[in-house]
């Protein structure tokens, strides 16, 4: 079973993202990292429902291994409640890609709309 995130429509999407190896962390400069919602995981990235990145820099190095993806709530506040396929992609100063998180993204109605 994959994991899940809870997201309440129309709230600014923040999360770090923290990369170790052996319990170390690692010097990811260099790197570029996507973090792409989808409803479709066979879509084309360019149907997401977001997708952010370092080259859009929305996802951003804030110390050693760990950096902060961060969505604005225009991304979502539109977006139907429900399950949405996500996955975290990066590709290496040697040019590797891998996806290091692959789950959902359940987005559940906002309540408050007040901002």
């Amino acid at each position: 079973m994959l994991p899940t995130i809870l997201h309440v429509q129309g709230d600014t999407l923040v999360r770090d993202i923290v990369v170790k190896r052996d319990g170390v962390a690692v010097d990811v400069s260099g790197w570029a990292w996507w973090v792409t919602c989808k409803q479709d995981p066979g879509a084309a990235d360019a149907a997401a429902l977001f997708q952010l990145s370092t080259v859009a820099g929305t996802i951003v190095p804030v110390a050693t291994g760990r950096l902060r993806a961060t969505g604005a709530p225009a991304l979502t506040v539109s977006a139907a409640p429900g399950r949405y396929h996500l996955d975290i992609q990066f590709k290496d100063a040697a040019g590797i890609i891998r996806t290091g998180f692959r789950g959902y993204l359940r987005i559940v109605p906002q309540i408050t709309r007040a901002t």
